[in-house]
């Protein structure tokens, strides 16, 4: 099976506990992609824009890293 995205733009990724919402305090791993157009003008990371500046990630290696942090978080 092929996917349609093999590498990603990866501005940062990072465990963290989840601070607002229905699972706020639960542990998460926040993955923030780099390429977004719309351009809003409250954006809080407009960094993240241009994708050209941004390491692309292989989505296995990426799912991998989360499962091994979340994993050791968890258990």
């Amino acid at each position: 099976m092929t996917t349609a995205f093999t590498k990603l733009p990866v501005m940062e990724h990072f465990y963290t506990i989840q601070g607002e919402g229905y699972n706020t305090g639960k542990a998460a791993f926040f993955i923030r992609l780099a390429g977004c157009d719309v351009g809003c003008v409250w954006c809080d990371v407009k960094e993240s824009w241009d994708s050209g500046k941004h390491t692309l990630m292989h989505l296995e290696d990426l799912l991998s890293e989360a499962k091994n942090v979340m994993q050791k978080i968890l258990w």
